[in-house]
């Protein structure tokens, strides 16, 4: 799967990512995908999440809320996680992620019998963890965090300042788009590590080039 979508919520929440039980109210959850690669996905995680960590899935607490009138609506189901593994952050020791008990709020379901990389204990069906590939995405998010140079190939149209800005915003903290000085000190910055691949012209980008981008923030 060279794609993973990292869907934002835009139907109505709450900043928790949980979406509030009403009895008698309808809810629609909707995401919107994102065009990163997974690498560029779990990098940019990496960036931004305070703690991101493998945990094996101990348990489940909650369920469904039920009104006095008998309406069953979308409640909360809590995860006890056993941390495995940290790759960024202080995570250890039992740690528990909440979501909501229905898909149509965006509740997510967890396969208690697989680990599951957690980067946001509020899981939502937009994000907030992954059982997919867990440890390739592992692998990800600790080269990211250590540092490490990754390899992106050249695709048809792209330009050295468009990587550049892109692996910017990856990389960066930052959600304002980064400045134009910024960019210009990537491009140079890629183009001497990879002038080899690149050759004397840097404008120019042959599709299928595999360029190294080191940590660029």
């Amino acid at each position: 799967m060279k794609r993973w979508c990292l869907r934002l919520l835009i139907s109505v929440v709450v900043v928790s990512g949980l979406i509030p039980l009403t009895a008698g109210a309808s809810w629609a959850c909707s995401c919107a995908g994102s065009l990163l690669t997974e690498s560029q996905e779990f990098r940019s995680i990496a960036a931004k999440a305070p703690n991101v960590y493998v945990a094996d899935v101990v348990g489940r607490t909650g369920g469904p809320r039920v009104d006095p009138n008998g309406f069953v609506g979308p409640g909360t189901y809590r995860y006890e996680l056993r941390v495995v593994r940290s790759l960024k952050g202080q995570a250890s020791g039992t740690r528990y992620a909440t979501t909501s008990t229905q898909g149509s709020a965006c509740g997510v379901v967890i396969d208690e019998r697989r680990p599951i990389l957690v980067y946001n204990e509020q899981l939502s069906l937009c994000g907030g963890s992954t059982q997919e590939r867990v440890q390739q995405r592992a692998a990800i998010v600790r080269a990211a965090v250590r540092g490490e140079p990754v390899t992106h190939v050249v695709a048809r149209g792209e330009w050295l300042w468009q990587i550049a800005r892109a692996e910017l915003a990856v990389q960066s903290r930052d959600v304002r788009a980064p400045s134009p000085a910024a960019v210009q000190r990537a491009v140079r910055r890629l183009y001497a590590l990879n002038r080899a691949a690149i050759g004397l012209q840097p404008d120019r980008l042959e599709v299928g080039t595999r360029l190294r981008v080191p940590r660029l923030v």
